[in-house]
């Protein structure tokens, strides 16, 4: 996993970019360089509605998150427990993610999904790995650490309709 100046660089490249796919769109897009902790960008439209949107960059493998973030964890001595697996209530479920595979080829790909659904890929991978390992980390038992795949969001790949959806909310 990449640290300090490569991932503001890998974030920023991410964010402009999918400012640039929905310039494309005729959105209009501010950025906000990391100053707000729920979304990256807003995005507006020519009737004045706007949403606000999370930009999830890589140059490959895996995007990681604290499984916390997404559900209840509690534990037993030095298990997880699945009782204790439950999704969280988000604040935004509709808050609308868009993970970005950057590529060197300018062959980016883009994911769209809402915040509801991250949570449940989430939730639901991590349940069944606890599962399969007894609720005890192999390293570290207390550790909350968990990825999205491509493959586990491949069918939202260029989804740039949900901005359109979301925007048809918003007013």
């Amino acid at each position: 996993m990449a640290t300090g100046f490569a991932t503001n660089t890998t974030k920023q490249a991410g964010e402009y970019l999918v400012a640039a796919e929905l310039a494309k769109k005729k959105y209009v897009v501010a950025t906000f360089a990391g100053n707000v902790p729920e979304y990256d960008l807003i995005v507006a439209d020519e009737k004045g509605r706007s949403i606000p949107v999370q930009v999830k960059a890589i140059w490959g493998g895996d995007w990681h998150f604290r499984a916390d973030r997404f559900m209840h964890i509690e534990f037993d001595e030095e298990s997880q427990t699945q009782k204790g697996f439950k999704s969280r209530r988000l604040k935004m479920p509709d808050l609308i993610f868009v993970f970005v595979v950057l590529s060197e080829n300018h062959d980016d790909r883009f994911f769209l999904l809402t915040q509801k659904e991250v949570r449940d890929i989430i939730v639901d991978e991590y349940r069944s790995w606890m599962k399969k390992i007894g609720g005890r980390r192999p390293r570290n038992p207390r550790s909350m650490h968990t990825i999205i795949r491509v493959r586990q969001i491949e069918m939202h790949e260029n989804k740039w309709v949900l901005i359109d959806e979301m925007m048809r909310k918003a007013g």
